[in-house]
């Protein structure tokens, strides 16, 4: 090849992965112009080498380059690799510039990307590489990397593969299914308060400081992952915690279709401050259960942060509220002057549970009491809010028992059938 006057296209079929002969053919790169190789070759380099020299770093970009990305990576992706990838990464601008996808290994999968330039770690069947491929260029716009089987599993989140893994993030932007996304959270937990720190930083800056643990994030999930919520422990939530801890700019949670324990919830309180929240109809529930601790300054500081979280939003609709949650919410509005958005519509409220309220609620600029059992007994405390407050936006009372509802019709803030 030496000899050829000019570079040339080299397809390799049924080639050996022989240790011996893989570090023969690295000679000839500096020679092809293009090279198309078989299912499991790249993964056969990076056990060759130790990626360790200048000299066979540089070989591994070659071979990137020639394969033009796209690389067939359908065995374990282990260790080697991984460490191959993370130490190749730095060398080349094109992968520097790329979007880095990891999904949980198994079955086909899908992704929900927007198109432009990405590089996709995927899974998929080793019989289905070439549909996948064909797939990604289609999608993508460019070359799609295939990624069969792995060893990143709940029983390998402390292990090397899980670091390398990790340590590969540093020259992307990722985006994880929310199982894995757990499993990346948990091994920078463990890790020790320096490397923790370090680790944590680096996955939410490639996560562009979104933890999202729901259905809908950009990584397709399969079905069966769709309709069953995840159930976030204490262990799960403090590891999350742990990680917030060492976010350095605001941070997006996403919990929605998300189960949390209690005691998980309690241990997110200290991080809120920093945090935007994404939940569903439950979580909020719990949390506003939650406020009370065991002294006055730490349950304002769970108010405020609580309510800096949600976006001074809150929507309670369809959850029936009683004597303790009439409470709680008290307690929240009392302390937070930022809840300018509350849904308490069709939440079985009765002028009795409103009157916990209704010394707070003038702080809401939007309030919506509709569908609920509020009577003419609270017309008086409606109508002083706005002497109170006469900037509140809104007060909706649709569909409710008040009979004479003239006293409303004076004031057009009042939506009222």
């Amino acid at each position: 090849m030496k000899l050829q006057p000019e570079k040339k296209p080299v397809m390799l079929t049924d080639c050996s992965h022989g240790e011996s002969e893989v570090r023969s053919f690295l000679q000839c790169l500096p020679f092809i112009s293009q090279l198309s190789s078989p299912p499991g070759f790249f993964q056969s380099v990076c056990s060759s080498l130790s990626v360790r020299s200048r000299e066979e770093i540089q070989q591994l970009v070659s071979l990137l380059q020639l394969l033009n990305f796209n690389l067939f990576l359908t065995g374990e992706l282990n260790d080697k690799t991984c460490s191959s990838i993370y130490n190749t990464a730095p060398q080349s601008e094109t992968l520097q510039q790329s979007g880095l996808v990891l999904l949980s290994v198994g079955e086909k999968r899908q992704s929900g990307f927007s198109s432009g330039p990405r590089r996709a770690f995927r899974g998929f069947h080793q019989s289905s590489a070439t549909e996948s491929l064909a797939e990604g260029r289609q999608q993508f716009g460019v070359s799609a990397e295939v990624l069969d089987s792995g060893t990143v599993g709940p029983d390998r989140v402390r292990t090397p593969c899980s670091e390398s893994l990790q340590s590969v993030a540093s020259r992307w932007y990722l985006s994880v299914d929310r199982n894995l996304l757990l499993r990346f959270i948990h091994c920078c937990a463990a890790s020790d308060s320096q490397q923790g720190a370090a680790s944590a930083g680096l996955l939410l800056r490639t996560l562009r400081h979104r933890l999202d643990l729901s259905c809908s994030s950009c990584v397709e999930l399969p079905e069966e992952d769709r309709t069953e919520p995840l159930r976030l422990t204490a262990a799960d939530c403090g590891a999350v915690s742990t990680v917030l801890r060492h976010s350095s700019r605001d941070t997006q949670l996403d919990l929605r279709d998300c189960e949390v324990e209690d005691s998980g919830l309690d241990l997110l309180f200290p991080v809120l401050d920093g945090v935007r929240l994404r939940v569903n109809k439950t979580v909020p529930v719990q949390l506003l259960s939650l406020l009370a601790a065991n002294n006055q300054r730490d349950t304002v500081r769970r108010a405020t942060s609580l309510c800096r979280a949600l976006g001074g939003e809150l929507d309670l609709s369809h959850r029936p509220l009683d004597q303790r949650l009439c409470g709680a919410l008290a307690l929240m509005l009392d302390y937070s002057e930022d809840l300018t958005e509350l849904d308490l519509s069709h939440c079985q409220l009765t002028d009795q549970l409103l009157l916990q309220l209704i010394t707070h609620l003038h702080k809401v600029h939007n309030l919506d009491l509709s569908h609920n059992q509020i009577t003419d007994l609270s017309t008086d405390w409606l109508l002083h809010l706005f002497f109170i407050n006469p900037s509140i936006d809104c007060v909706r009372l649709n569909n409710n028992n008040i009979i004479n509802k003239t006293p409303f019709k004076g004031n057009k803030k009042f939506e009222i059938w």
